[in-house]
């Protein structure tokens, strides 16, 4: 089973496969897109949508693992989040995978036991329990996403 974990963002979008057979679990590969800064908004879409594209047609998933947008940043951070999300939403519509969304309180409590934990605590659980060299917080938590959908339920 080879899961595409996303974490989504109009400035850096975290991705990551991370593949299971029976109890081997190991993280195939894993990027952060971050589209030009000084771009307009729909122009970071469309970058981010051509480099997801690219992944999307690299691999075979069996599913896609998306972080749900908290709205309790704020309206503006959360409708950034949202546009970025909504092109995850269409690339994985598009190729017609599964999809398994969790939320990042969720997410932190299924693999670290505290739905608090920190961006650190998260990346460090990644990077151990993959065998990983250090890696960006995007790419973590992607990682981090697909590694829970081989793992466990989704919820949606």
């Amino acid at each position: 089973m080879r899961i595409l974990g996303l974490d989504p963002g109009l400035r850096h979008t975290g991705w990551g496969v991370v593949c299971r057979e029976k109890e081997n679990i190991k993280a195939e590969d894993w990027g952060v897109i971050s589209p030009p800064a000084n771009t307009a908004m729909e122009q970071r879409l469309v970058a981010l949508e051509n480099t997801l594209e690219t992944v999307f047609k690299t691999y075979t998933f069996h599913a896609v693992a998306l972080e749900k947008v908290l709205i309790g940043k704020g309206a503006t951070s959360a409708l950034s989040l949202a546009f970025a999300q909504s092109v995850c939403l269409l690339l994985t519509g598009r190729h017609k995978m599964a999809l398994h969304m969790y939320h990042p309180t969720h997410l932190k409590k299924a693999l670290t036991g505290n739905g608090r934990a920190t961006k650190d605590t998260m990346r460090f659980f990644v990077q151990e329990t993959l065998a990983l060299p250090p890696l960006n917080h995007h790419a973590a938590d992607a990682l981090a996403l697909a590694f829970l959908s081989t793992t466990s339920t989704p919820l949606l």
